[in-house]
């Protein structure tokens, strides 16, 4: 009877031997989760026994890719400093030898400037005490050319002498020395002239043979003009002109 009923219920299967069970919801529930569980195991039972036999060869595998990449990051970074530690030390010692040229092309204006302007300096001075012995040779127009430069000589004599003011203008205008000198004569080209030409002897050192630096006084006549070491004219009084 009940075979009968099942085959109506479920003709498709009406052919099939034996009875038909059929399944409940909650024994069809049990059944997924056997499956499952089925799916699961086996999976686990296969790969730990590769895990195992393999293990230290996968570590190798993942961890060789991120030694090599540290390796190039760390190597990288080591030679990145290095060349920008070269670098920055090429740079500092060209910036260092320029800088030094810099300065040294400074420093050689600087001291021709220097030159120039002392040379300059010296011209200007020259120039000065020249005019002050020009003015005195004025009053001495008529003598002869040893005659002037005996004079301007006599001068610069003076000048050397601690006994007389230390500079060539000063004794030049120093007060009833010369008979005829005054602040207002003229300034020839001539006389100017002579007096650069003696005062360059006398600052490079090159004194007339037989001077010295008391031979300050000077004897004057219209044809003559003769130094002497002594005022008073004596047995020692010395004289001395301008070799000629």
């Amino acid at each position: 009877m009940e075979e009968k009923v099942a085959r109506e219920e479920f003709p498709i299967w009406a052919g099939l031997p034996g009875p038909v069970h059929i399944i409940e919801e909650t024994e069809w529930r049990d059944m997924e989760k056997d499956q499952e569980q089925e799916w699961k195991w086996p999976l686990t039972v296969r790969f730990g026994p590769f895990w195992k036999k393999y293990m230290i060869l996968i570590i190798l595998c993942i961890c060789l890719p991120i030694w090599t990449a540290a390796a190039c990051l760390i190597t990288g970074t080591i030679v990145r400093r290095n060349t920008e530690a070269e670098v920055t030390e090429r740079l500092n010692h060209e910036w260092r030898g320029r800088m030094q040229s810099y300065l040294d092309e400074q420093e050689q204006q600087r001291m021709a400037s220097s030159l120039l302007t002392g040379e300059e300096s010296r011209q200007a001075a020259m120039d000065a005490e020249a005019d002050a012995i020009a003015r005195l040779l004025y009053g001495y127009r008529n003598n002869s050319l040893r005659d002037r430069k005996t004079l301007i000589w006599c001068v610069l004599m003076r000048t050397d002498n601690k006994a007389y003011p230390g500079t060539v203008e000063a004794v030049v205008n120093q007060d009833q020395q010369w008979m005829f000198y005054s602040e207002e004569n003229p300034i020839r080209p001539d006389d100017k002239d002579l007096a650069l030409e003696q005062l360059q002897a006398w600052h490079e050192g090159r004194y007339p043979s037989g001077l010295a630096t008391d031979y300050v006084y000077a004897e004057w006549t219209q044809s003559d003009i003769v130094l002497r070491n002594t005022w008073e004219k004596n047995s020692r009084t010395g004289y001395w002109r301008m070799p000629e």
